[in-house]
């Protein structure tokens, strides 16, 4: 899974084209390649700033345009070269998650942990899963780490913050993937754990084996 760390990755933006659209006084985006969108904006783009702009008068009755600076606030951290702009947009991550929520496959972003699932399958993987203490963030490292996707994300270790939303590009490979691994692991707890002992499972631990082709042992 590819990770996008806007603490480790600036956003490199064409001045020329980022001051032509702040001109316009239409709605623009700037995905995390530096593009410069205009709407609609598409499903697939990942957006690090999205506004609609409107010019405010000037002194002498004509319009005049926020500085960069002002036009972004101070959230964001902005670097100007001649022909490019720097964007430092880790500080603003919390405008940036609404943003780019509505096609994550999970969201990672609060202090809850992963709450629940964008996809039905997973969901139900998860409410069986938990009957052995699998939990939606054991999950989500199966899906991190053996899934090919987009972890994007603020991702610091001093001190440390992690806060991220997880996009994935083959939701069947996944739901493949995420059931044998989480079936494996049920089936290691069975065998090892003297708490999950068969002989002790309650209704919902017959129905979690069952599901998961496991069965007693």
């Amino acid at each position: 899974m590819k990770k996008i760390n806007l603490a480790e990755r600036p956003v490199r933006v064409d001045k020329a084209k980022l001051l032509q659209a702040m001109n316009s006084g239409k709605p623009f985006g700037i995905t995390v390649e530096g593009e410069v969108r205009e709407v609609p904006f598409d499903r697939e783009g990942l957006y690090i700033y999205q506004v609609s702009v409107t010019k405010r008068p000037g002194m002498l009755g004509g319009n005049q345009i926020p500085t960069l600076a002002e036009h972004f606030g101070p959230t964001y951290k902005l670097t100007e070269e001649v022909d490019h702009v720097m964007i430092d947009a880790s500080g603003a991550w919390d405008e940036i998650v609404p943003l780019n929520r509505a096609h994550a496959l999970y969201d990672d972003t609060t202090s809850d942990g992963i709450m629940d699932f964008e996809d039905e399958v997973l969901e139900e993987i998860s409410w069986h899963a938990i009957e052995f203490g699998i939990t939606n963030r054991d999950i989500g490292e199966i899906i991190e780490s053996s899934c090919e996707g987009r972890l994007f994300c603020v991702h610091r270790d001093e001190p440390f913050f992690f806060s991220a939303l997880v996009y994935v590009d083959d939701i069947e490979d996944v739901r493949r993937k995420v059931h044998k691994a989480v079936s494996e692991r049920i089936a290691k707890v069975i065998e090892t754990d003297p708490d999950y002992d068969p002989e002790l499972f309650d209704e919902e631990q017959e129905e979690a084996v069952a599901y998961f082709g496991l069965g007693k042992r």
